[in-house]
């Protein structure tokens, strides 16, 4: 993270991030990281005329041998109960960040698409 210039994000906020397998990766079991990605995007819609946004690999990265994803104390904080295990906890996330950013984009620009590949 000392690695990053002084004003990005992640250094602004480091309880928004986590390493794992030697790469930095925004927690989106954090409301206030689901919330940042989608005024993130919101900015790309409202002030470049745009057809479309199109994302990338939104959802959790793949096992690393030996390591597990240190998200489970944010699990623990907001999970309320509401989900039995981590896993589907997790795929809760990926979904809310999804419909966030597609009723946001529309809500602002109803023509542009959203569209998203997961591989």
């Amino acid at each position: 993270i000392n690695r990053l210039s002084n004003n990005h994000p992640a250094r602004q906020h480091p309880d928004w991030v986590v390493p794992y397998g030697g790469k930095l990766y925004y927690n989106p079991g954090i409301p206030e990281v689901k919330k940042f990605i989608t005024e993130g995007a919101l900015e790309i819609v409202q002030n470049y005329d745009i057809d479309a946004l199109h994302m990338d690999d939104y959802f959790y990265p793949y096992k690393v041998a030996g390591e597990e994803f240190p998200d489970q104390k944010t699990y623990e904080t907001y999970n309320n109960s509401r989900f039995t295990n981590i896993e589907d906890w997790r795929r809760n996330n990926v979904n809310e960040l999804v419909k966030d950013l597609n009723t946001a984009i529309k809500q602002e620009k109803s023509y542009v698409k959203f569209g998203i590949s997961p591989f």
